[in-house]
């Protein structure tokens, strides 16, 4: 699956996907080198209708490239999450404005490209999750879900004494 572990001495573990991140910024055949601070800007979310759709090349370049960094984004990206979420609503009718979101996220993943997950566990006996789920929640009446998880911790109680 091409999912790259690395077991460190201080018993982390890194999860890395270099190649895959480099194929996705290769097929998407434009270049690739605006400096950005960010993976999205403010209006990430914002479906701008004035702008034609792109080609049906780029159409499908969109498409597979969005589906790869969805993959990767679940597995080492965790960064990515909310771009992804939104460009995974576009690849039906992509945008020259999604197009430019989707040129920014991978300048962002070529610029962290470097960037691991590292992952550990001190204690795998007490494990807490969250789930939570918002319905009809944007403008096409979707709804969006969401959750986490968490070992256990120990929480100091504060008096204000």
């Amino acid at each position: 699956l091409g999912i790259n572990f690395t077991i460190r001495d201080d018993k982390k573990i890194e999860i890395e996907m270099k190649e895959q991140q480099k194929e996705c910024i290769n097929d998407f055949g434009e270049e690739i080198n605006i400096e950005v601070s960010s993976p999205a800007t403010k209006l990430l979310m914002l479906v701008d209708k004035s702008e034609g759709q792109v080609e049906e090349e780029k159409q499908k370049k969109f498409h597979s490239i969005v589906q790869k960094l969805l993959w990767l984004m679940k597995r080492v990206r965790l960064d990515i999450e909310p771009s992804i979420a939104y460009l995974c609503t576009r690849v039906k009718r992509c945008t020259v404005s999604d197009w430019r979101k989707l040129k920014r996220l991978l300048c962002w993943i070529k610029q962290t490209i470097d960037d691991v997950r590292i992952i550990e566990a001190k204690n795998l006996t007490d494990l807490y999750t969250w789930i939570d789920a918002s319905y009809a929640v944007h403008t096409n009446m979707r709804g969006q879900t969401g959750g986490c998880m968490q070992t256990k911790t120990k929480w100091k109680k504060y008096n204000g004494d």
